[in-house]
């Protein structure tokens, strides 16, 4: 299926995730329709891996074209073109939805793309210390003053650890998720 782009006329997007034109141009100020639609070659920006295509003489992400000949404009609040499996080379109009800062970032969680728990480079303790420290508090026989000192983190962390702040236990006592 190929669409229109509003507010683009001249170009289309497709089911592919391709950008098409019929424009012909000439000098920048004449610019002219043919019956013929080619599409457009899309380049990788080099600092976050989409697609850019050049429509109207600018560089213009792919994914935002697309989204917007199959979805429409956005919804309020709703201003960021999101890839659901995080691919940023997917442009077809399946993969791309509206959303927030907070849907994208919950969209890299759900796809393993951003790290939580003992992956994250700012952890200092890993899920198995938890496990252990969490273990040992409840056997009675350890403070936190004294667990912090073991684990080599402070107090704080240790409660917040122990009241399921920082990382909370899932059922299976071995896997952790972090609560925002």
């Amino acid at each position: 299926m190929i669409l229109d782009i509003p507010g683009y006329p001249g170009y289309r997007a497709d089911s592919n995730g391709d950008i098409w034109s019929c424009l012909r141009t000439g000098p920048r100020t004449i610019t002219s329709y043919t019956n013929t639609w080619k599409k457009l070659t899309k380049t990788k920006r080099k600092s976050d891996g989409r697609y850019v295509v050049g429509v109207n003489n600018k560089r213009i992400v792919a994914s935002k074209l697309i989204i917007l000949a199959f979805k429409g404009p956005p919804p309020l609040g709703k201003n960021l073109c999101r890839h659901f499996n995080d691919d940023k080379s997917n442009n077809k109009p399946s993969n791309l939805f509206y959303g927030n800062d907070k849907d994208n970032s919950q969209d890299s969680i759900r796809n393993k793309k951003f790290p939580i728990g003992e992956n994250s480079g700012r952890s200092k303790i890993s899920d198995e210390e938890i496990y252990n420290l969490r273990k040992m508090y409840s056997t009675g026989n350890y403070t936190q003053a004294k667990l912090s000192s073991i684990f080599n983190i402070c107090n704080a962390h240790v409660s917040e650890i122990l009241r399921n702040k920082l990382r909370k236990l899932k059922s299976n006592y071995t896997e952790y998720d972090i609560i925002c």
